[in-house]
């Protein structure tokens, strides 16, 4: 099927209830599904004149030729009336991509970074992005074979925020003026056989990649080969003379051939869109009631959930609602990772706890947080309180941040993976830890003017804490505010930001 103006301009109005951006960029990699991306946003923007597109082209530096690979794609664009910027990857310690075992991991991280950097500065709220059908197919495989919960089976929307694989400091994030980037992928539900036959039908130029076909280099190979031409293979019928054509509808592998897999995947995907979007109204529903009470200073939060959220189908309504919420106050590396905690252990626990119709608490630690839940049958609605659970006095170490501090202020250090915090000193030059605070072990070192107008207690362990290398002293608690008045210190916090919240689109998109 060829993908014309009229039918990209209807996948557009899908992505966009209020309109394409005035600005937007496209990801180039030179590849036919970019390359008619471009081609055919240049051909919208000659309806509309006020279309800004910038195409942004990175070179990996895997393969020798791609530098070369990059600047033939300016060549091809440069009369689209595009603004064309290509830029190259610059690796950690200038390793050599192509003897990374990760390199996939890697390369999409800095490329995400790159694009995003490069949004950012062109004030652009949209990039567009060449995923279509094949992708989505491929990448629902990898998660069935990984046991992926429902919502990694359903796979990206056809806009999301950029994914972003590292907390981003107060200087980086987008509540100090940065746009939230949302990805658009308008060929979602376009088969990468009708973006093949457009860009011919087209005369549309584009690099063809030759590690995209060799199986044996990534899983993603493997799988589009074996969907593309394997299980085909497999399932066709066999005539005497050696022919094949149609489907054997007895062979074993009918159900997986490709058209069932596009069924399998669509029912997930609108089965997990069903619960993610009642997951936002409960979201909704609990701040507008004032059921959601957040304490950025303590690192903790209190919950109040209507009984009827750990009763059947609404505990994955829960589940997904704590996903949510909860990354702010996680101190868990692979944060991803937690949903699967949630649906499969904490949250089928808490609703055993509640059937077993008992007043008490039940306190849960999981994902380095203590859940505690409190019952009373006589009421309908469950408090929750969680909060950083304690920290093992050996791994504290591990914890700590040492700082140099100057008359300007330091570099931005993220605290425990919740707390970021920078200072400086308005006098001579300090040496300063960050620690957290363990009430048994640390109340002796608070210094004594502090000690004697704060009296810190349990409920403070994990916070941060100032340690003073020169008298071994802990001279302020910056996430409370308090701290010595003559010490000439100056400090600011910030709790992280919720990179898995709820994103509601920018006016602009």
């Amino acid at each position: 099927m060829i993908i014309t103006d009229e039918l990209f301009r209807i996948a557009l109005a899908k992505l966009f209830r209020s309109g394409i951006p005035a600005k937007v960029a496209v990801a180039l990699s030179g590849g036919p599904d970019s390359m008619l991306l471009a081609w055919l946003l240049r051909n919208q923007k000659r309806r509309n004149n006020n279309l800004d597109i910038y195409a942004i082209t990175i070179d990996h530096k895997y393969r020798p030729e791609s530098h070369r690979e990059a600047w033939r794609v300016h060549e091809w664009v440069k009369g689209w009336d595009i603004n064309h910027i290509v830029k190259a990857l610059e690796y950690k310690d200038n390793l050599d991509p192509s003897t990374m075992n990760n390199f996939e991991e890697v390369a999409r991280d800095e490329r995400y970074k790159v694009m995003s950097e490069i949004c950012s500065r062109e004030s652009i709220p949209a990039l567009f992005m060449g995923h279509h059908r094949d992708d989505q197919l491929e990448t629902f495989i990898q998660r069935l074979q990984g046991n992926s919960s429902i919502f990694g089976l359903a796979g990206t929307r056809s806009i999301s925020p950029l994914p972003v694989a590292r907390d981003l400091s107060p200087a980086e994030s987008p509540a100090q003026g940065r746009l939230q980037l949302q990805i658009a992928r308008p060929f979602w539900e376009f088969d990468k056989a009708d973006i093949l036959e457009t860009c011919e039908a087209s005369g549309i130029p584009y690099v063809t990649d030759p590690t995209n076909k060799d199986a044996s280099l990534t899983r993603r190979n493997y799988l589009r080969y074996l969907i593309g031409e394997v299980i085909p293979n497999m399932c066709a019928t066999l005539h005497t003379d050696g022919s094949t054509d149609g489907i054997d509808l007895t062979s074993p592998y009918s159900s997986i051939q490709r058209s069932e897999l596009i069924k399998l995947h669509a029912s997930c995907h609108e089965f997990a869109t069903l619960f993610e979007d009642k997951a936002q109204r409960l979201s909704q529903y609990l701040h507008s009631h004032d059921l959601v009470k957040e304490y950025p200073h303590l690192g903790s939060l209190e919950l109040t959930l209507p009984r009827p959220c750990f009763q059947e189908t609404d505990c994955m309504v829960t589940s997904r609602f704590l996903y949510r919420i909860l990354h702010l106050y996680s101190t868990l590396k692979h944060y991803h990772w937690a949903y699967a905690k949630l649906e499969r252990q904490l949250v089928p626990r808490i609703a055993q706890f509640l059937e077993q119709h008992k007043p008490g608490t039940l306190k849960i630690t999981m994902m380095n947080l203590v859940f505690e839940v409190t019952n009373n049958d006589q009421l309908d609605l469950i408090p929750m309180k969680i909060y950083r659970c304690p920290i093992v006095t050996k791994n504290a170490g591990a914890i700590e941040k040492q700082l140099s501090l100057g008359v300007e202020w330091s570099e931005w250090e993220l605290f425990d993976s919740r707390f970021w915090i920078r200072a400086r000193s308005r006098t001579s030059p300090k040496q300063i830890r960050i620690i957290p605070y363990l009430h048994k072990i640390h109340k002796p070192m608070v210094e004594e003017l502090l000690l004697a107008a704060f009296r810190p207690n349990a409920k403070y362990n994990t916070l941060p804490v100032f340690l003073e290398e020169d008298t071994q002293k802990i001279i302020a608690f910056p996430t409370l505010s308090i701290g010595l008045p003559d010490i000439g210190l100056e400090y600011e916090w910030s709790l992280k930001s919720n990179r898995f919240a709820y994103c509601e689109q920018p006016s602009t998109v």
